[in-house]
């Protein structure tokens, strides 16, 4: 570390103390590599986690809608190897259901489906995490709250397009979606992660965090039924692995055949008039996010579930890999609008992303 380096590190650890301290969460990590592999993580509040936790860079973190992204990536694989369109329909490999609309995979991959969303119908003040939910279950809820608007006409995040496209995956390998997302990507790339929707996450390991729902006690975030966000939201693993995940993916020769590029080869941009805040102002390729938190372009894809929000940024042309994760004691009956404020994620975004950058604009002048 140069002289002037541990300045910037300071403000950046502050802003995570403050992120615990002030702003009512458990704990707050950033992870920062550089083109070099040299690594920075820094944390907040992992001192509550398990005995088993040795550093901050073990802890196991909930990706949540970054799965969204390994989805995309296991689709394109599988359509690559055997040589199909993704303008082909959805429902030529999976069974849709009450679903009826003449989506095609390209349009799930961008969000342009026109399906609806259907998280706003589920987690009410009265949801206890505990509601076992197939993937059949929540396209019946998808036709229910109703179409955002015609196939292909304009941008609308809903976690429902990568649910189907998971049963794509499933349909056309013949291997649950954990599996084949293991034998196409994760393995070539030599990562381990849990799909909380069907499998146990290892809690020991975890950062803590927490739902509490109406009259309930507070659930370890470990311990929620994960079942709504197969495939679009429950994916987990450590903070060094997710880190890998994305730079994996951010090298165009990678081993597992499929990197950032393809998954940015289009993209959409969302209207200015949206139904879900998620939406706003989001330029989106296949189960990846265009945005700019630093003044410079970066890819990547921000995260959400009861208790835990992350959110991990790639700047391609610097060889940048940035990786946020908050975890909270979330409270159904808390003001939306109070509980959205305890998560500034653009914030946290741009903050890593700006020290990023100065500590390696520092070691580049340093070092000519």
């Amino acid at each position: 570390m140069l002289d002037g380096d541990a300045r910037y590190v300071a403000r950046l650890q502050a802003i995570l103390d403050t992120t615990v301290r002030h702003l009512g969460n458990e704990a707050a990590l950033a992870a920062i590599q550089w083109s070099s592999g040299e690594r920075l993580v820094l944390a907040a509040g992992t001192d509550k986690a398990g005995p088993s936790l040795s550093s901050p860079e073990d802890a196991v973190i909930m990706i949540a809608s970054q799965t969204k992204t390994l989805v995309a990536a296991c689709i394109l694989k599988l359509f690559r190897q055997r040589g199909l369109s993704l303008d082909t329909r959805a429902c030529e490999f999976v069974d849709l259901g009450p679903i009826d609309a003449p989506v095609t995979i390209r349009q799930l991959l961008t969000c342009t489906s026109g399906l609806g969303e259907y998280d706003d119908l589920m987690f009410t003040p009265d949801y206890r995490g505990d509601v076992k939910l197939s993937p059949e279950e929540l396209m019946k809820l998808t036709v229910l709250r109703g179409p955002s608007g015609p196939p292909g006409d304009h941008f609308e995040y809903a976690n429902i397009n990568f649910v189907i496209l998971a049963l794509v995956v499933e349909g056309i390998s013949g291997l649950a979606f954990q599996e084949a997302a293991r034998r196409l990507i994760l393995e070539p790339l030599g990562l381990v992660m849990w799909f909380a929707a069907r499998e146990e996450l290892p809690a020991a390991q975890m950062v803590p965090g927490y739902w509490q729902s109406r009259d309930r006690e507070p659930v370890h975030i470990s311990a929620l039924d994960h079942s709504a966000a197969f495939a679009t939201g429950d994916a987990a693993c450590s903070v060094s692995t997710a880190i890998d995940f994305w730079a994996g993916l951010a090298n165009p020769t990678n081993a597992s055949g499929i990197s950032l590029a393809d998954l940015a080869a289009e993209s959409v941009q969302a209207p200015l008039r949206v139904r879900k805040p998620a939406s706003l102002g989001v330029q989106y390729g296949y189960g990846l996010e265009f945005r700019s938190w630093a003044g410079d372009p970066v890819v990547g894809h921000p995260g959400s579930i009861h208790g835990a929000r992350s959110g991990s940024w790639v700047d391609l042309a610097k060889g940048i890999v940035t990786t946020i994760y908050v975890t909270s004691h979330a409270q159904s009956t808390e003001d939306p609008r109070i509980a959205a404020l305890r998560y500034p994620g653009p914030a946290l975004y741009t903050a890593t992303l700006q020290t990023a950058y100065v500590l390696d604009d520092l070691h580049r002048r340093c070092a000519a």
